[in-house]
C-alpha cells in the first residue's frame, strides 16, 4: 500500500530535473541498456586502411575484427573536442556528469573537458572512470541509476568516483601477439607466449592493466576468471564480453550464475577500439561487489 511519505517522496523523485549521463563507446553498454537508462555515447574513431569509421556506427563490430585479424592498418583515437561540443550543448538537460575511458589510455577525458569549459549555460562534471570497456560502462549505468532516484549531482559525483575504484576487469586473451603491437609488452616475451599458445589474463584495475596468469588452454582460464570472482564478496554486479566470440560469451555467463552470486549479470561485446590491442576470440568481465562500503 502507498503511505502518504512514500507518495510524497515519489512525486519528489518525479519533479527533481535527471540528470543526463554522458560517456563514450569504449564503455560496451548494451543497446537495449542505453535505451533504457538513456544514457547518451559519444563514439570514438578508428581508421581503417586510411578510411574513417565512427565507432558503433559507421561499422559492424564483427567487420573490423576482421580487419584487425587480416592486418590491416588500424589506428584508433577519442572523441574530439567540438563531438563533446555539440553533444553537451544538444542536450535538453541543464546537469550533466560525463564518465570517460581511462586517463591512462587516451585523451578522451582531456577533450571532454575542454569542451565542458566552452558550455556556459550548464552544469557540467567529468570523471575519469580509471577503467575502461565494461568496466566503464557499469560506472555509467550506476550513475545513471542514481540520477533516476533523484539524487543529488554532488552525491552522484561522489559514489561514483567512489566506486571507480573498486570496479575491476579481467579478460583472457586468445593470443598475445595483438598486445606486443601496442608496445607495452617486449617483442622477446610476445615471441615466446605465441611459441607455446600461452594466453595472457590480465586485469584492469585504477588505470593500471596488471598480468594475472599466462594459462595453456581456455578452460584453465575460465576456471582463473571464476577463482577471482569468487575471492570478492557477494553479491555481485558482473558483465561479460566477448570480442567476436558471442557463443563462449554466454557459456561463461551460464558458469558465472551457477557458481557466483550475482545481484545482475548481462552479455557485451568487447569495443574494438580496445580489440585492436587483444584480437578475436578476448572473453573477460568487469564486475564490483554490491556488499562493498559506498
Amino acid at each position: 500500500m502507498l503511505t502518504y511519505v512514500k507518495y510524497l517522496e515519489y512525486c519528489k523523485i518525479k519533479l527533481v530535473k535527471r540528470i543526463k549521463i554522458v560517456t563514450d563507446s569504449v564503455s560496451c553498454i548494451p543497446k537495449e541498456i542505453i535505451k533504457k537508462l538513456d544514457i547518451k555515447v559519444v563514439p570514438f574513431y578508428f581508421k581503417i586502411d586510411n578510411k574513417e569509421y565512427k565507432d558503433g556506427i559507421d561499422i559492424d563490430t564483427r567487420d573490423v575484427y576482421k580487419f584487425v585479424e587480416e592486418g590491416y592498418p588500424f589506428r584508433a583515437y577519442p572523441p574530439k573536442v567540438e563531438d563533446f561540443l555539440n553533444v553537451f550543448n544538444s542536450l535538453k538537460e541543464k546537469v550533466i556528469l560525463c564518465i570517460t575511458l581511462s586517463s591512462t589510455f587516451s585523451a578522451c577525458i582531456r577533450n571532454c573537458k575542454i569542451a565542458k569549459e566552452m558550455v556556459k549555460d550548464k552544469k557540467i562534471e567529468v570523471i575519469d572512470s580509471l577503467n575502461g570497456a565494461a568496466g566503464e560502462g557499469l560506472l555509467a549505468i550506476y550513475a545513471s541509476r542514481l540520477s533516476e532516484k533523484g539524487k543529488k549531482l554532488t552525491e552522484i559525483v561522489s559514489l561514483t568516483k567512489r566506486l571507480a575504484t573498486r570496479i575491476k576487469t579481467v579478460v583472457m586473451l586468445d593470443t598475445i601477439k595483438y598486445v606486443f603491437r601496442t608496445g607495452r609488452i617486449p617483442k622477446t616475451l610476445s615471441n615466446f607466449g605465441s611459441l607455446f599458445s600461452l594466453k595472457p589474463i590480465l586485469m584492469l584495475h585504477n588505470g593500471k592493466i596488471k598480468p594475472v596468469k599466462l594459462v595453456r588452454n581456455k578452460d584453465r582460464g575460465i576456471q582463473k576468471l571464476l577463482e577471482i570472482l569468487l575471492r570478492e564478496k557477494e553479491p555481485l554486479h558482473v558483465v561479460v564480453m566477448h570480442a567476436d566470440d558471442e557463443i563462449e560469451g554466454r557459456k561463461l555467463v551460464k558458469k558465472i550464475k551457477e557458481t557466483v552470486a550475482v545481484r545482475e549479470i548481462f552479455l557485451t561485446e568487447f569495443t574494438p577500439i580496445m580489440g585492436f590491442a587483444t584480437g578475436k576470440k578476448l572473453i573477460g568481465v568487469s564486475f564490483y561487489s554490491e556488499r562493498g562500503e559506498l
